[in-house]
């Protein structure tokens, strides 16, 4: 199965192949193999302009930071009480801040 170059321009990448990272429901998240990608000095500083990460609800985050870390992610903060939830943000792929957020 090759990637999906017809649907690259869709996604404002013209010739542009792409990988699904992840997918199911209305979850998806695209990572391009072609073209090169631009890199972002600036894709761990959470106080730029546009996107500066994603966050993904859990039932349990404690139990998800031990899954993850013991994977070799690492985390970027302590769980920490914010509002309604509790929150922890994870260092993810390509060095983009992945958000866990658990509703109380």
């Amino acid at each position: 199965m090759s990637p999906a170059p017809k649907n690259s321009s869709a996604f404002g990448v013209c010739g542009g192949d792409l990988r699904h990272h992840l997918g199911g429901g209305i979850r998806q998240l695209h990572g391009y193999i072609h073209p090169e990608p631009l890199p972002d000095p600036y894709v761990r500083d959470l106080h730029k302009l546009g996107f500066n990460h994603v966050c993904f609800a859990v039932d349990n985050i404690e139990a998800e930071v031990a899954k993850l870390t013991e994977r070799g992610f690492k985390t970027r903060s302590e769980i920490m009480d914010f509002h309604s939830r509790s929150l922890v943000f994870i260092e993810g792929p390509e060095g983009v801040t992945i958000e866990l957020a658990q509703w109380v």
